[in-house]
C-alpha cells in the first residue's frame, strides 16, 4: 500500500524538513517520465470514468497526485495520463490493472490521499489580501506573514525559510501578462536560468533555477473580472527539489485566482473549453485559413460558427481552407531565410483567446511547450516576420506541475507556401518584437479549428 510515511514528532525547521522527507515518498512518480505504464484505454475505462460526475472526476485526480501516480493538470480528463495514474495505483495495490475503480477502490484511494494532505496539512485557503484561494501545506507552511511591497500580498515559510509561497496581486491597469512575462523570462538577470515559460492571454508560467534554488510563477488574469491580475510564486533549495517539487504540483493544481463561493475540497487549476482546439489556422485572405494540421481524420470541420467549405493543397505540408470566418486579417512579412533563435509561437486556445508560446528555432525545428491543439499554429520570430507553421503536436502531451514541458516539433517554413501569403512583405531586419506585441498584432488573424464530427 503506498502511504505518505509519518515521521517523528519534532519541532521548527527539523519538523518541517521530515514532513518533507515523508512527502517525498509520495513524490517518488513525479521524476520518473515517461512512465513505464503503458496507455491502454478502452471504450470501457474511458465510459466508466466519463460517467462520474465532473467535481468527482477531478477529485480522483487530485488524489492520485497526493498517492504520487499523477502528475498533471487537475482538469477531469480523462487521457492516457490520468489511465496511466489509475494503472499505476492499482498496481501499488496489487489490484487488477483494469483503468476502473470500483467503489471500494475510490474509498481506499481518498483515504491514502487525505492522509497523505494531513500530513503536511494542506487545505485551501481564502487570502483576504490577494482575493485568491490557494492550497497551502499548512503544518509545512507554519510561518505566515505580509510579502514584501508594492505587489506582495501573503507570505507562507518553513520554519526554517527553506521554502517560501508567497500570493502577489496587481491592481487593474498597474501591470500586464505580457510585461510581467517579459521581465520574469529577462536573459540577463545574472544568476538564472528559466527552464519553462508560456504565456497566453489568461495566465502566465516561468520556472527556472538560480545557482542554489528553484522557483515556479504563476500569474492569472481574467478581462472581464475588473480584478486585475493574481498569482502567487514558490521560490526554495535545489536540495529540497525532491520533496518541494510534488508539493509544487499540488498548490499549482488548487490555485483559483478569481474563487466564487466557499472553498470546495478539491480545486482545479483549468477546466477543459467547451470545445476544444482541433488544430490551429493562419487566416490569409477574406474567407482562406492556411493550416499545416493533419486534418484528414475529420470529415466535418468548423472554424467559429461555419464549417468549412473546401480543401486545397498549399504546397507540400499546408492546406488552404475556404470558410467564411469574418475576420479582418494582417499579411504578416515572411522570413528571408531560415532563422535559428527564439521564436514565438501563436496558437489558438479555442477559448477566444491565444496561447502565446515562446521557444527557440534550430535546424528547422521549433523547440517549445505547446499544447494539443497547437498544430498548424505560426511561429514568428522576434523581428515579427513569419518563419512557419507547427507540423504537428501531441495530443497528450505530459505534464509536470500542471504545465506541459518543452518539446521539439517539426516547423513547415514559410517559403514552401509563400503563394499563399500573396502580397506579403518581405522581412527586414529590425527591433525586436516582444511577445505581448506579436500577440496583439496577430490575435485577429489565429482562429481554432474544431472537429464536429
Amino acid at each position: 500500500m503506498r502511504r505518505v510515511r509519518r515521521g517523528g514528532r519534532g519541532t521548527g525547521g527539523v519538523r518541517a524538513l521530515a514532513l518533507l522527507a515523508a512527502f517525498a515518498l509520495a513524490g517518488e512518480a513525479f521524476a520518473q517520465s515517461p512512465r513505464t505504464v503503458r496507455p491502454g484505454i478502452t471504450a470501457e475505462n474511458r465510459a466508466a470514468f466519463e460517467a462520474l460526475e465532473a467535481a468527482e472526476r477531478r477529485a480522483i485526480q487530485d488524489d492520485l497526485v497526493w498517492t504520487g501516480d499523477y502528475v498533471g493538470t487537475v482538469d477531469g480528463v480523462f487521457g492516457p495520463r490520468t489511465f496511466e495514474a489509475i494503472v499505476s495505483w492499482q498496481r501499488s495495490m496489487r489490484l487488477p490493472q483494469s483503468g476502473v475503480l470500483s467503489a471500494a477502490d475510490r474509498a481506499e484511494l481518498a483515504a491514502q490521499a487525505q492522509a497523505a494532505r494531513n500530513e503536511v496539512g494542506f487545505a485551501l485557503v481564502d487570502d483576504p489580501r490577494s482575493g485568491a484561494r490557494i492550497g497551502v501545506p499548512q503544518t509545512l507552511f507554519s510561518k505566515r506573514s505580509d510579502s514584501p511591497p508594492p505587489n506582495g500580498a501573503t507570505r507562507w515559510q518553513t520554519p526554517d525559510e527553506g521554502v517560501t509561497l508567497d500570493t502577489r496581486v496587481f491592481a487593474p491597469g498597474e501591470a500586464d501578462l505580457a510585461g510581467l512575462y517579459e521581465r520574469l523570462t529577462e536573459a540577463r538577470i545574472a544568476g538564472r536560468t528559466v527552464t519553462y515559460s508560456v504565456l497566453r492571454e489568461n495566465f502566465l508560467v516561468v520556472t527556472g533555477e538560480t545557482a542554489e534554488g528553484k522557483f515556479y510563477v504563476r500569474y492569472d488574469f481574467a478581462p472581464d473580472s475588473g480584478a486585475g491580475i493574481r498569482g502567487f510564486s514558490i521560490g526554495y533549495a535545489k536540495t529540497l527539489a525532491p520533496s518541494v517539487d510534488p508539493l509544487v504540483l499540488a498548490i499549482a493544481n488548487s490555485f483559483d485566482a478569481f474563487p466564487t463561493g466557499a472553498a470546495a475540497p478539491v480545486a482545479r487549476l483549468a477546466s477543459p473549453p467547451t470545445s476544444a482546439p482541433y488544430a490551429t489556422g493562419l487566416v490569409v485572405g477574406p474567407d482562406a485559413v492556411l493550416t499545416s494540421a493533419s486534418i484528414d481524420a475529420c470529415a466535418r470541420l468548423r472554424i467559429g460558427d461555419s464549417e468549412v467549405r473546401e480543401r486545397r493543397p498549399a504546397g507540400a505540408d499546408a492546406l488552404i481552407l475556404t470558410v467564411a470566418h469574418g475576420r479582418d486579417f494582417i499579411a504578416p512579412p515572411v522570413a528571408n531565410a531560415p532563422p535559428s533563435g527564439e521564436a514565438v509561437a501563436l496558437a489558438s486556445s479555442g477559448q477566444g483567446y491565444l496561447a502565446v508560446v515562446p521557444g527557440s528555432l534550430e535546424d528547422g525545428r521549433f523547440f517549445a511547450a505547446l499544447q494539443p491543439g497547437a498544430a498548424g499554429a505560426p511561429v514568428f520570430d522576434r523581428e515579427g516576420a513569419l518563419v512557419g507553421l507547427v507540423l504537428d503536436v501531441a495530443r497528450e502531451p505530459v505534464r509536470i506541475a500542471g504545465v506541459a514541458p518543452p518539446s521539439s516539433v517539426t516547423l513547415v517554413p514559410a517559403g514552401s507556401f509563400a503563394d499563399a501569403l500573396a502580397g506579403a512583405p518581405s522581412a527586414d531586419a529590425g527591433e525586436r518584437w516582444t511577445a505581448g506585441r506579436l500577440s496583439q498584432t496577430y490575435r485577429g488573424s489565429v482562429v481554432a479549428l474544431v472537429c464536429a464530427d
